[in-house]
């Protein structure tokens, strides 16, 4: 599990709320990892059935951090499939947990879903606007592994609203930033760190732009 950042940062998270977790709440910690690996690995619709069974869990037992984690997981596989729909259904559904919770990398999260669902239903100008906001806030908090998503997704916006400048410059941020994660790396960890589907998309669609 520690080959994974994401998993590194949720630890962080789980060791500050371990004094409220009992054995039961326990198994909703594991179904999000496991629900993790799979997205990780390219399995997103797989892992959504361990998305829905820990939030469950970890919701039942007032886990509040870890559960809002995995609904935001689930809502970053909705975005992954291109299900709007899905997408902002579970957004509304979540919403007042989001806001009402006073957390800055939760919230950025959930600002680059939104975004993602703008950009879907073709709304460039608000995606846009939101993700400007946020990756603000990402970088004060050097929140790498959403700033690499947040760039790659400037990119897909400028590209499709024919603003080229702006995506090459986002295109290559995103890349700079996944090289940033993935260079400190030992060997065999580089190799799992990019065997997520959406990093090897990362390098291949921008390496597409920018050889066009």
């Amino acid at each position: 599990m520690g080959k994974y950042p994401q998993s590194r940062e949720f630890l962080k998270a789980f060791y500050k709320v371990q004094s409220k977790i009992t054995r039961k709440s326990l198994l909703g910690i594991a179904l999000f990892v496991e629900g993790l690996l799979l997205r990780f690995r390219g399995r997103g619709a797989e892992s959504l059935g361990y998305f829905l069974q820990a939030g469950n869990i970890l919701k039942k037992y007032g886990i509040k951090r870890p559960y809002l984690r995995v609904m935001l997981e689930m809502g970053g596989v909705y975005a992954d499939e291109g299900n709007h729909e899905k997408l902002q259904s579970h957004l509304r559904k979540i919403k007042k947990d989001i806001t009402t919770y006073s957390a800055e990398d939760i919230y950025a999260r959930w600002g680059y879903l939104e975004a993602y669902l703008e950009f879907l239903k073709g709304n460039f100008e608000s995606a846009l606007e939101i993700l400007n906001a946020q990756i603000m806030v990402s970088k004060d908090m050097e929140l790498m592994e959403i700033i690499w998503q947040q760039e790659f997704l400037l990119a897909r916006i400028y590209e499709a609203n024919q603003q080229m400048e702006e995506a090459k410059l986002n295109y290559l941020a995103s890349m700079e930033t996944l090289k940033s994660i993935w260079d400190p790396l030992e060997k065999d960890l580089k190799k799992e760190y990019l065997k997520d589907p959406r990093r090897k998309q990362v390098f291949e669609e921008s390496s597409k732009f920018l050889s066009s």
